[in-house]
C-alpha cells in the first residue's frame, strides 16, 4: 500500500486554501492553510513551500534570467500540499518534543540560545503540532513506520 493509501485508510483527510503566493518569477514560495481532518476532527496549520513546487514547473537557471524566462515562470501556479507533505510535515515538527523533551535538551539538539526567545516560539511551536497529533488520534510511532522511505 502506498503512504496515500495508507493514510486514508486510518480515515485522514486534507483540504488547502492558498492564503500568500510571493513568487516573482525567479524566487519566492506560497502558503497554504491546510486542514487536516480525521473524522469528526480537524487541526489547521500553515503549509509554506518553496518555489519549485509549482505547475508546470517553473524554468530555473544558473545565472540571468530573461524577460521571457521570467514571464513564463509567473504564468505557473502553486501546488496544494498533499496529504502526505501536510502529514509528514506535523510528525517532523513533533518527533522533536514527543517525549517530553526539556527546552534546554531541544537548545541543545537544534543549537539554539537557551536565552532566545525566537527558539521558545520554535519549541512551543513545536509542542502545538504534536498536540495536533494527539488530538487526532495519531501514534507518532506509527506515522513514522509508515514514512520510514518518504
Amino acid at each position: 500500500m502506498t503512504i496515500q493509501e495508507q493514510l486514508t485508510s486510518m480515515g485522514l483527510q486534507v483540504s488547502s486554501t492558498l492564503i500568500s503566493d510571493d513568487f516573482n518569477g525567479m524566487e519566492g514560495s506560497h502558503t497554504h492553510k491546510a486542514k487536516l481532518s480525521n473524522g469528526d476532527v480537524t487541526v489547521s496549520m500553515n503549509f509554506t513551500a518553496g518555489c519549485a513546487h509549482r505547475t508546470p514547473m517553473p524554468k530555473f537557471k544558473n545565472g540571468g534570467y530573461t524577460l521571457h524566462d521570467v514571464a513564463q515562470n509567473k504564468q505557473t501556479k502553486p501546488n496544494p500540499p498533499s496529504l502526505e507533505d501536510v502529514v509528514y510535515a506535523l510528525m517532523m515538527d513533533s518527533q522533536c518534543v514527543m517525549h517530553g523533551q526539556s527546552f534546554d535538551d531541544f537548545c541543545d539538539d537544534f543549537g539554539y540560545d537557551t536565552d532566545s526567545r525566537e527558539a521558545k516560539k520554535t519549541y512551543k511551536g513545536c509542542i502545538k503540532q504534536w498536540q495536533k497529533l494527539v488530538k487526532l488520534g495519531l501514534y507518532l510511532e506509527e506515522l513514522e513506520e509508515i514514512f520510514q522511505d518518504f
